[in-house]
């Protein structure tokens, strides 16, 4: 009787082992993982390598570019000097250059804008620096909305779409924002 629960304890450890090693990553918290060749910063940290990522965590590449592995299987690239904050459905990019492939469920926010990508297909890259964001579709199509969910612009495969960064206290800048469609 001994023998058959240490056995049936061994087998149970191994069964939560090879079954739950998927859900693991839900039971701590944790959304997905950084790589990179050189140092990112994680919440203000230094670290080399890679890194676990959890909801809201900070993360802000050096002199080589991170990719973020995520639990649904989203895929996003940091560029070279790039700030942002990481959760289980989209990243905040802050500053620098941002990737999103294989992101069927995850979206890409810049500023007031939300980058949405229309399938696993589509392979999305948006900068956002101080005055602007620029998004470009390198395959399938997104669409970019407000934070009301409004349609601002469809971004077709090779096609590139700016938007002027909004004036800060809420002023109107006078100008009407960007024509999606190119059309002044």
């Amino acid at each position: 009787m001994i023998r058959f629960l240490h056995y049936s304890s061994t087998l149970t450890l191994a069964a939560l082992v090879a079954f739950g090693a998927a859900d693991a990553s839900a039971a701590t918290g944790e959304i997905g993982f950084a790589l990179t060749s050189g140092a990112i910063r994680v919440n203000d940290v230094y670290t080399r390598k890679n890194a676990s990522l959890f909801e809201g965590t900070k993360i802000q590449t050096t002199e080589s570019g991170s990719s973020l592995s995520l639990r649904d299987r989203a895929q996003v690239d940091l560029g070279v000097h790039s700030r942002g904050r990481v959760y289980g459905d989209h990243l905040v990019l802050e500053d620098g250059v941002g990737r999103l492939t294989r992101a069927k469920n995850f979206t890409l926010q810049a500023g007031p804008l939300r980058i949405v990508p229309d399938g696993n297909g589509s392979n999305v890259s948006v900068t956002s620096t101080e005055g602007s964001v620029q998004v470009t579709s390198l395959s399938g199509k997104a669409r970019v909305v407000d934070t009301n969910g409004s349609l601002l612009a469809k971004v077709d495969p090779g096609m590139t779409v700016i938007f002027a960064a909004p004036v800060a206290s809420g002023a109107s800048s006078g100008s009407p924002p960007p024509d999606p469609q190119g059309g002044g």
